[in-house]
């Protein structure tokens, strides 16, 4: 989903987390997050993609050190 507001550019990419394992969506939504961003900064740089997931996925999962640590390496 794209938008545009006072200027600012944003593409939401939004994930529902909703397999028995949280660990194979986080690699899904991973690698297409990698993907579509590499593709937004060749194609449409103004842009600036966001992740949208569920605040339970979010405190639960997202919140984990590790996981936190293999985000910041990724952007």
């Amino acid at each position: 989903m794209a938008a545009e507001r006072n200027g600012r550019k944003i593409v939401v990419e939004i994930k529902s987390f909703l397999s028995p394992s949280p660990m194979r969506d986080f690699e899904i939504a991973l690698g297409q997050d990698i993907l579509y961003r590499n593709l937004i900064s060749l194609t449409e740089p103004e842009y600036q993609i966001y992740l949208a997931i569920k605040d339970s996925i979010y405190e639960n999962f997202f919140q984990r050190e590790s996981i936190q640590d293999i985000v910041k390496i990724s952007r």
